[in-house]
């Protein structure tokens, strides 16, 4: 958004809102990232799509409502834009809502139990005041929480880690095929020094016959 900002006249931001675990899962089942880490990176990019929008208009919709009550909300977040004077926009009719938005696409769910030992009071206010629309109201950006920093940067350290393991391995690997080849080499020119010493033995043997 700080990239595209300076090129738009009058931009509009829907901010959708979705509860962080239910985002996490979504990566986990997608990227097999785990819950704390996929909650550490909505926390991430929620503070930064906040910081990127301040200043501008935001309009909140919340994913739950949006499944649940497609018609509904979709009708709600046309008049919020018509009231932000967004000009061109069309509302579309029941048939077509209910044939693009279905319940069935909300594969992840909320799991309280889970979202306790996974969730810091940081991340719970945030979400809190992300429901209620009050974040959208913020003169002041909080700060990345320092749990959700240490375990970005924990999950950086260790990717940087793999990454330096894989490039090891690729080393050793590309040395192995190396050996593999001089073997072969080898083998070739001692089956070519074995020939030639039969050659030379039966020549020999033919000259002590004669």
């Amino acid at each position: 958004l700080s990239f595209w900002r300076p090129l738009l006249e009058v931009p509009v931001c829907v901010f959708p809102y979705r509860f962080p675990l239910e985002i996490a899962k979504s990566l986990q089942a997608r990227d097999g990232f785990p819950l704390i880490y996929g909650v550490a990176l909505w926390e991430q990019y929620t503070i930064e799509a906040l910081r990127a929008s301040q200043g501008l208009p935001r309009i909140g919709i919340s994913y739950p409502a949006l499944i649940n009550r497609p018609i509904d909300t979709i009708r709600d977040l046309y008049q919020k834009l018509c009231e932000t004077d967004v000009q061109g926009l069309r509302m579309p009719s029941d048939r077509e809502i209910l044939a693009f938005i279905e319940n069935r696409l909300h594969h992840q769910r909320d799991t309280s139990k889970i979202a306790d030992a996974i969730i810091n009071d940081s991340q719970r206010q945030l979400a809190k005041n992300l429901e209620d629309g009050s974040a959208l109201l913020w003169s002041k950006i909080p700060s990345l929480s320092t749990g959700a920093a240490e375990i970005l940067e924990e999950h950086d350290q260790q990717c940087y880690r793999e990454q330096e393991n894989q490039q090891i391995l690729k080393s050793v690997q590309e040395e192995v095929n190396g050996l593999h080849q001089q073997i072969q080499h080898t083998d070739l020119k001692i089956e070519e020094l074995r020939r030639a010493l039969n050659a030379t033995q039966e020549e020999m043997i033919g000259l002590r016959q004669e």
